[in-house]
């Protein structure tokens, strides 16, 4: 099943006027876990918990882990964090969020989940977004800003005192990144209904912040359950202003239940619902799309900036291979002549994460010098072409292969 993008969204996108909003589902890639998970090891450590949040004795802490959990199997996970937050001391959960969110739970998942995040963060780094928002703790995101987006990003913390000109200084050139619930170290701990009303509603900074940002761009939710506070605040603006604001993009799982949830959304909150294919439970299709959003949306931003525009991989498809790999580019060429060298025609994805890693050059020669971050994403794109392979020759152990036909290609332009 391919996912249909709105056209108002690539328009809108190309003209600079969306801000990506991340929610906890964008990273649960690499590993780090959704509410429900967070939820089970905050009512485990009810147990281990030595002191209780104000009067709460041992005793009454057993009686509201078997009510959390009660909330948690009926999948109330509002209510269920209220109990959690009303009974852990905040050091206790800080300590839980450190322990989940650290970037050491990253850099230890697995390496094909390592290599999936990062092509994720590539496609959200390509597309023209003018601001980045995320409720995020992990700071994953923001360790993979530096070598792989292309852009500089204005970084702003919780209440920073920039916050009230980052709308002010955006640019498509100078996009900027606002991690709402601030850092594992610093910030009030968000958890519960209660937390979140104390941000979203209560907190005049962020709520003016995501009312502006709102009427004057359109937020793309990614990732994200779509908090009711988000909900009510874009409620509250369409009342105010008539119904006459700018829309609101949300990409989430087909289920039966966000199936029904769409249309309420378009009409109480003018959210526009992508949803997507996710039968095998491993939301794939979202990758798909954001690979598709970033080249979409860069071509059309391409064309409204009078640039040469990159061919889309549908128009590449339709050539032969022989078409296809002098169309490519001198770069892309080199890259499956360097393939091509390797023992078995073939290099490793752990080869190319190292090469990410250390931000090695790949080639010396000036025509050809290729960073590792330029060289992953052009590894992608020719997968996507059909000019390299993606195998997984054992469990966890992935490789990307020059394809037979370009193997005797280049061998014929060598000759």
């Amino acid at each position: 099943m391919s996912t249909s993008l709105p056209d108002n969204l690539l328009t809108d996108l190309a003209a600079g006027r969306v801000v990506a909003y991340l929610g906890a589902g964008f990273t649960a890639v690499c590993g780090l876990p959704g509410w429900g998970r967070l939820l089970e090891r905050l009512i485990n450590e009810i147990d281990r918990a030595t002191s209780f949040k104000g009067a709460n004795s041992k005793a009454r802490g057993a009686t509201l882990k078997l009510a959390a959990q009660k909330a948690l199997d009926a999948k109330q996970f509002s209510y269920c964090a209220s109990l959690v937050q009303s009974t852990l001391q905040e050091a206790t959960i800080r300590d839980v969020l450190n322990q989940t969110f650290g970037l050491q739970q990253y850099h230890e998942c697995a390496e094909p989940d390592r290599m999936r995040m990062k092509r994720r963060a590539l496609s959200l780094f390509r597309t023209p977004f003018v601001g980045v928002i995320t409720t995020n703790y992990d700071q994953v995101v923001e360790e993979l800003m530096v070598p792989l987006s292309p852009r500089r990003f204005t970084r702003v913390v919780g209440l920073d005192a920039s916050l009230g000109t980052v709308l002010f200084k955006a640019s498509e050139r100078e996009p900027f990144f606002f991690k709402m619930h601030g850092t594992l170290e610093t910030g009030p701990v968000v958890l519960s209904t209660e937390s979140y009303d104390r941000i979203y509603l209560a907190d005049p900074v962020i709520r003016n912040f995501l009312s502006a940002t709102m009427l004057r761009y359109a937020p793309l939710f990614i990732g994200c359950s779509l908090e009711d506070q988000i909900v009510a605040l874009r409620r509250q603006l369409l009342l105010d202003f008539k119904g006459v604001i700018p829309p609101a993009y949300a990409i989430l799982p087909l289920s039966p239940e966000n199936e029904a949830r769409s249309e309420w959304l378009e009409n109480y909150a003018q959210i526009n619902v992508i949803l997507y294919d996710n039968k095998k439970g491993a939301h794939q299709e979202l990758d798909k799309i954001l690979e598709d959003l970033s080249e979409a949306a860069s071509n059309r931003a391409q064309i409204r900036n009078g640039r040469a525009i990159t061919r889309s991989v549908r128009g590449y498809l339709g050539e032969a291979i022989a078409e296809r790999m002098l169309s490519i580019g001198t770069r892309n060429r080199a890259i499956l002549t360097f393939i091509a060298s390797r023992p078995g025609k073939k290099i490793e994805q752990s080869t190319v994460v190292q090469l990410l890693d250390a931000s090695e050059t790949l080639f010396e020669d000036s025509l050809l010098e290729l960073n590792a971050e330029e060289f992953v994403y052009r590894v992608m794109f020719l997968h996507q072409i059909g000019l390299v392979d993606e195998i997984e020759e054992t469990p966890g152990r992935v490789v990307y292969a020059v394809t037979d036909e370009v193997s005797r290609q280049l061998a014929k332009a060598a000759s």
